[in-house]
């Protein structure tokens, strides 16, 4: 049996030139992807995913073909180049060589959306032109192999046993399982029984049996066990067996195994291609069956048909159903088309564009499922490196719907955010939800004054820094609870996330927020009372729905940044763990549409810094 050997290979860094988005000099996308894993490369709208799924798909077999209208800024005279580093070694696309392929086998999967259009004779003189949205085909595995059968008689089988060959079983209900089973290395190894020393230990076998007498179940219980011990012992007898899952007895097995190398050494050319039309067959059916459990259209006919020797999935239009069926119909389809491309002791790349963001919950799990589907039947077979990346917008801090479990999900981001609370917002936000409020009249005093002051809008600025520092909490700062200090670091910290730094505080942006959306609505009332009334109130939801009860419109935006604030000062401190109860929901500001709404409430402008007067 061929010992391969082992293959460990890390992507470590991808390099992109003229294409889409991506200009010169080359743009470098520091990444490390992990084999037969879920990588998650994270990145927000705009940065480039779409140019990195398209220059995956632009490898060819010998080069890099970019058309024009995916050429940086469209200029034909622009060199494309694509260069992937895998443990150090750095391999090369471009539009006349292509040493990736021989490699790494790419493939990308994207929106299969484009637009028809189609023209119609207007009387003698005009041309209309109609367009409407229509779904790409797929082609699912290229040319479909041809239809081959394996003449299997199980008479001539027995003549040519001898004398006693009405012992061996008849096969023909069994040999398409039997077949479906078997792969490259078993060929190989059924092509070892052609060598002299194999010949005689069948013929051994052979011989012994047919010297036999009696009836079929006599034979069978006289057989002697120490003849298949010989071929029980041969290291290409036991691969087939291997492949094959054969656990009966010695005999049983030694029946299956001397049929196949029989019905092989007759015809292995069409042995061969029966194997290879046997694995279509199936394909097709599974493909198929998982098209149809996904299938909640009306249109019943979407189905993997042969098509000009081709194996094609037609869509109909995309009006015709809705985005979310087109979306897991497709994407299962493109699955499975790149399921069957796995070989064995191979490298793979399988680069996924934002599919997951757009799909609800439901499609969301059955597109995991086809996915770990993948990485299960690629652990299956001999040394094969599967990279799945899924490229999304969405911070998978928040998003739910991933039910991969941590050792099989893996999460890049291409655009480094580092959204990390200070221990002092932590320890200060803890330290009221932590006030005995209930029990403490001075706890309740002291919780007020920072909710109402600290915690929400107020024209008044706290102070309360003697009642904090009297009870010594650690990491706690007395200094926030008095005058305008608190506010200065919530601006400071409101600037850096929007001014996209690398690093800010999520928690003191969250109360920032809060802040400026209550400020924002109290200056919109008609007069002091109505604001003082706005004060009183204690929860921002019911603040605001007191001010639009007075006639001040307020942007659906402000609830929405509400599910973010609202949650961010209740921040408690485990004491068992030792350790903070995170709110995610504070993670939800790395997204663009968040953030395009919180630049919009404060009136920020790039290259200006907001002042502390959005705040008090």
């Amino acid at each position: 049996m061929t010992k391969w050997k082992t293959i460990e290979l890390m992507i470590e860094q991808i390099r992109i030139q003229n294409i889409k988005g991506f200009g010169e000099p080359q743009i470098e996308i520091p990444c490390t992807i992990y084999p037969n894993k879920i990588n998650l490369l994270v990145a927000p709208n705009g940065w480039g995913k779409s140019s990195l799924t398209t220059a995956i798909d632009c490898i060819k077999r010998n080069k890099l073909d970019v058309p024009k209208e995916f050429k940086h800024q469209q200029d034909e005279n622009k060199s494309s180049i694509l260069e992937i580093t895998i443990d150090g070694r750095t391999y090369r696309a471009d539009s006349g060589s292509n040493s990736i392929s021989s490699t790494i086998g790419c493939y990308a999967i994207h929106c299969d959306i484009y637009v028809k259009t189609t023209s119609r004779n207007v009387g003698n003189r005009y041309q209309v032109a109609a367009g409407h949205l229509a779904v790409t085909s797929i082609d699912v595995m290229g040319k479909v192999p041809p239809r081959a059968e394996i003449n299997y008689g199980y008479n001539e089988v027995k003549r040519k046993f001898g004398g006693n060959g009405k012992i061996l079983t008849n096969l023909d209900d069994r040999l398409d399982i039997i077949l479906s089973k078997i792969d490259d290395e078993c060929i190989n190894a059924l092509n070892r029984f052609t060598a002299k020393k194999r010949v005689a230990l069948i013929e051994e076998v052979v011989h012994t049996i047919n010297s036999l007498g009696g009836t079929k179940d006599h034979i069978l219980q006289n057989i002697p066990a120490e003849i298949l011990d010989n071929l029980n012992t041969d290291e290409y007898f036991i691969a087939i067996c291997q492949k094959l899952n054969l656990d009966g007895t010695k005999f049983e097995t030694f029946d299956i195994v001397y049929q196949l190398i029989q019905v092989y050494q007759a015809d292995s050319a069409n042995f061969k291609k029966t194997i290879q039309y046997i694995s279509y067959k199936q394909f097709l059916n599974r493909l198929n069956t998982n098209i149809g459990m996904v299938n909640s259209t009306w249109k019943t006919d979407i189905r993997a048909k042969e098509k000009d020797e081709k194996l094609i999935v037609e869509f109909p239009r995309a009006d015709v159903i809705s985005n979310g069926q087109r979306d897991i119909l497709t994407f299962t389809t493109r699955l499975q088309a790149f399921k069957s491309q796995l070989k064995d002791n191979k490298q793979y790349l399988l680069v996924i564009d934002e599919v997951f963001d757009y799909l609800d919950d439901a499609n969301i799990l059955a597109a995991q499922y086809h996915l770990k589907d993948i990485l299960n039947y690629a652990a299956t077979l001999s040394n094969t490196k599967v990279y799945i990346c899924l490229l999304t917008h969405i911070d998978p801090k928040y998003f739910r719907s991933y039910v991969f479990g941590k050792n099989g999900l893996k999460v890049c981001y291409l655009k480094q955010v580092d959204a990390i609370a200070s221990e002092n917002i932590k320890a200060f936000i803890s330290f009221r939800e932590g006030l005995d409020k209930d029990n403490n009249e001075d706890d309740k005093n002291l919780y007020d004054e920072l909710s109402s002051k600290c915690f929400h809008y107020h024209p008044t600025l706290p102070n309360c820094r003697i009642d904090i520092a009297s009870r010594r909490k650690q990491n706690v700062l007395e200094t926030w609870g008095e005058a305008d200090n608190l506010l200065k670091y919530l601006l400071c910290e409101l600037n850096n996330y929007l001014q996209e730094k690398v690093q800010y505080d999520p928690y003191a942006v969250a109360l920032a927020i809060r802040i400026g959306v209550e400020k924002k609505v109290h200056d919109e009332l008609n007069n002091l009372e109505e604001q003082s009334e706005f004060i009183r109130i204690h929860k921002t939801n019911d603040k605001m729905d007191y001010a639009q009860s007075k006639g001040v419109i307020i942007p659906d935006a402000l609830y929405v940044l509400s599910l973010i604030h609202n949650q961010s000062d209740h921040l408690k401190y485990d004491t068992i763990r030792n350790q903070y109860i995170e709110k995610p929901v504070v993670y939800k500001l790395n997204h663009p549409i968040v953030k395009h709404i919180v630049a919009t409430l404060f009136g920020y402008k790039e290259g200006e810094e907001i002042g502390l007067d959005k705040l008090h």
